[in-house]
């Protein structure tokens, strides 16, 4: 059974049955991969790591990359997903969705074939819990940054034809669980 005991001067906890908490100092334990243990004070034992400044917090879920280091997730070749997945963690994200934005229809297929294709191969980092597509179905009066040429109205057929190209390019049973397709509707 692997196990790794981390010790810090702050830590973040969140338990089920309370509140958030400072503890100052703390420990988790953690076995097997899998966090058995949260505790206050010093536990019994030396830890493998030791943090004596800053704060030992959760790890952070963001549901929007649209890119980073340099890389656009709607295009990134398979050195773009790697250095993404890779670094990311420096920041405290531990899960993230990468997300492409507004474009045409065939991009986005094209974008969400390549992540279909690269996420079994993707190196140890952050977890990429699916994929967020945004528009076209976007109003023009709130577009924002989205570029208005590739905005459309919503009818019955497009929904039908943009929902068409952009499932038939994911898996349904996506490898190890780590990617699931998913849609909301206003």
């Amino acid at each position: 059974m692997a196990s790794l005991l981390i010790t810090a001067n702050s830590l973040i906890t969140s338990p089920a049955d309370g509140p958030t908490r400072v503890l100052s100092p703390g420990y988790v334990r953690v076995e097997d991969g899998v966090i058995a243990e949260v505790g206050e004070g010093r536990p019994a034992g030396p830890p493998d790591v030791d943090l004596p400044t800053g704060v030992l917090a959760p790890g952070l879920v963001d549901l929007q990359v649209n890119g980073f280091f340099g890389y656009d997730m709607v295009d990134a070749d398979e050195a773009g997903w790697h250095t993404v997945v890779s670094r990311l963690p420096e920041t405290g994200v531990t899960s993230f969705l990468p997300t492409f934005i507004t474009a045409p229809v065939r991009t986005q297929a094209e974008a969400l074939r390549r992540a279909r294709d690269l996420l079994p191969g993707l190196p140890a980092g952050t977890r990429v819990l699916g994929v967020h597509l945004e528009g076209p179905f976007l109003s023009e009066k709130r577009k924002g940054a989205h570029n208005a040429a590739h905005l459309t109205d919503p009818t019955p057929r497009r929904s039908r034809r943009c929902w068409r190209r952009a499932w038939s390019s994911w898996s349904p049973s996506p490898p190890s669980g780590t990617a699931r397709s998913t849609r909301s509707v206003p």
